[in-house]
């Protein structure tokens, strides 16, 4: 870890904070904000007070990259949690690999987890996990055919591609694929 000299151990974020997934980015910050506030109350991480620096990389993986170099170079961060939108993990996520530094990501797509990153880990359920489930859910209630409704995202098309797969090989139709 880059602890600095005064024992503060960083904590980087970088997540959507404006734009339609807003919502997201503040909530992970809320809660983020509010763990670190009781590892402090708790004495900190063995006696190193926690502090967390946010970035807004506004669902895009340009603005990703730049939070990330920032986070890296300006920042010196020990660890970093990781955008909602899969792109821009995908996107920022190597640099973080590279430094070594240990990152939760957050973006639902497996695509990301294919990259063989040492250093970038899960933080939350694999679509390719939970498409299976769904399509099987679509059978055994009886349904014959179905629809995807899908964002344009890397991991709504992802998890459409999966969901489809899946629903052909159990014998589900899927009509049509429609994107918003």
């Amino acid at each position: 870890p880059q602890t600095d000299v005064n024992g503060i151990f960083k904590i980087g974020l970088y997540q959507t904070m404006s734009g339609a997934n807003a919502i997201y980015g503040e909530e992970s910050l809320n809660a983020i904000n509010l763990m670190v506030e009781r590892i402090n109350e708790s004495g900190g991480f063995d006696g190193k007070k926690v502090e967390v620096v946010a970035y807004d990389d506004q669902g895009t993986p340009e603005e990703a990259v730049k939070a990330v170099t920032k986070l890296i170079e300006v920042d010196k961060v020990d660890a970093v949690i990781g955008s909602v939108i899969s792109s821009c993990v995908l996107a920022a996520s190597g640099y973080l690999n590279d430094a070594e530094i240990v990152t939760f990501g957050t973006g639902l797509s497996p695509t990301w987890m294919n990259q063989g990153w040492e250093y970038v880990f899960r933080a939350c359920v694999n679509s390719d996990y939970v498409t299976p489930l769904a399509a099987q859910m679509v059978k055994d209630f009886g349904f014959k055919s179905t629809a995807i409704f899908q964002g344009q995202d890397d991991s709504a098309i992802a998890t459409g591609d999966s969901f489809k797969k899946v629903c052909e090989s159990l014998g589900i139709e899927v009509k049509t694929v429609e994107s918003y």
